[in-house]
């Protein structure tokens, strides 16, 4: 069961790793991409009373809005927040492990939300892994941080170690990177001003540019 699935990039994982895979996302836009990236249908229904069946795995991508930097940062308050609706349906459906991925600050200036979490999940029993993994020392082209929690019921569980070899973008896009489609877009002056702002936020040390010899930067 996929919660809050987006686009689908954690269905395509476990699918990848022979899981048959549910995912519920209640936006109509992620709806259509992940019909689209899986060839399946999705939940358009979210609540921490959803009937989401039984499964073996739970994974859970809530909104990183409320958490970062470059979104409200508003926390628990914001109402997009969606790690009390996992965790209601995680203690309901029991699953073997459950593995939850969001922006690095959940597990900062939300450490005391998320200890809360891992404290329920360890009062049901579970054993909580936790780690920062970035997507570019596991053969993604991209420099993205994100914190992982897995739960898991008796079962063996350890992160794995990164490759010993970065793909650059170059390797990812080769000779279509100097391409312009025909329909491109160019940014809007609002468009350039939210940029800008992440940029300013995040403190890229490299704005804007994709390089062709490393891994892009964090991609919004």
């Amino acid at each position: 069961i996929d919660l809050f699935a987006g686009a689908g990039g954690l269905s395509l994982g476990f699918r990848a790793q022979g899981f048959s895979v549910k995912g519920f996302d209640a936006d109509a836009t992620a709806a259509k991409t992940y019909e689209r990236n899986l060839g399946q249908s999705i939940v358009q229904t979210l609540t921490e009373s959803s009937d989401v069946g039984t499964a073996t795995v739970l994974l859970a991508g809530p909104p990183c809005q409320p958490w970062s930097r470059a979104g409200t940062l508003a926390g628990e308050a914001d109402r997009r927040e969606g790690l009390q609706v996992t965790t209601a349906i995680a203690i309901r459906t029991r699953p073997a492990a459950i593995v939850i991925e969001n922006v690095p600050e959940l597990a900062r200036s939300g450490r005391t939300y998320l200890d809360g979490f891992i404290s329920l999940m360890e009062g049901a029993g579970y054993t909580v892994h936790e780690k920062q993994l970035n997507a570019a020392d596991f053969g993604v082209p991209q420099n993205r941080r994100r914190v992982f929690v897995v739960a898991v019921n008796d079962v063996e569980f350890k992160f794995p170690e990164p490759l010993p070899y970065r793909v650059p973008v170059r390797g990812a896009i080769g000779r279509t990177a100097s391409r312009e489609a025909d329909d491109i877009r160019w940014l809007t002056p609002t468009m350039d001003e939210y940029i800008n702002r992440y940029e300013i936020a995040s403190k890229c040390r490299y704005p804007r540019d994709v390089y062709p010899d490393r891994p892009a930067r964090t991609l919004t």
